[in-house]
């Protein structure tokens, strides 16, 4: 049976919609890597590079009992005075990667807390308004795009003497989200264990933007 002219141009047309190499199809979209990271007040911290970093130097701190720090997947600075922001909003479509535990110094059982939000940028202090997931009272909150809190045992570095549990968390959104002039695309890593035992955090995810206005 002879096909229609409608379906013979759909088949010829076939072969040229099927993304290569780079291609993503008719879905326009770039992968980034997020900027400095801040601390549990809002402010930057140094020596951090960025939200793709699994082989990174081992840190010279980790994050404390009931502290933590916070990740910045995607930023819009906020204008200054009466100045616009160069970028309007930005919509994330996609958040993909994973989390990578490790003792600072100490042989310890941890618990986690990671949330992913928008935070807003405060002028007047020049840091973001960021959330520690581990605390109860926070856990109650509408904003976050993905909460969720493990928990696990660990060794120190390069010495497995003691029994140790999966140390790495995958996370991810679940729909767009948009991001504004202002605002910052969030992801908290909290922990609670006792004092002496700090956690060091390897971030090893990226997010893909588009829609920028």
């Amino acid at each position: 049976m002879a096909r229609s002219k409608a379906a013979r141009r759909r088949r010829s047309r076939g072969a040229v919609d099927i993304p290569y190499g780079k291609m993503r199809g008719s879905h326009q979209g770039n992968w980034i890597i997020g900027g400095t990271a801040v601390d549990n007040a809002g402010l930057a911290l140094g020596g951090f590079l960025g939200t793709w970093s699994p082989t990174a130097a081992f840190p010279t701190t980790g994050i404390v009992n009931t502290g933590s720090v916070t990740y910045q997947a995607v930023v819009i600075p906020a204008g200054i005075n009466v100045a616009a922001p160069t970028v309007g909003r930005v919509r994330v479509d996609e958040l993909k990667g994973r989390l990578l535990f490790q003792p600072y110094a100490t042989v310890a059982n941890y618990r986690v807390a990671v949330a992913i939000y928008i935070s807003e940028f405060t002028i007047n202090t020049s840091a973001f308004d960021v959330i520690n997931p581990i605390n109860p009272a926070d856990g109650a909150r509408d904003e976050y795009f993905f909460l969720e809190a493990r928990e696990f045992d660990l060794c120190t570095p390069l010495t497995h003497t003691s029994p140790y549990a999966e140390a790495h968390m995958d996370i991810k959104l679940s729909e767009p989200v948009y991001v504004s002039g202002g605002q910052a695309l969030h992801i908290t890593v909290a922990q609670a264990n006792n004092a002496a035992a700090a956690l060091c955090c390897f971030p090893a995810f990226r997010v893909r933007v588009s829609s920028i206005t």
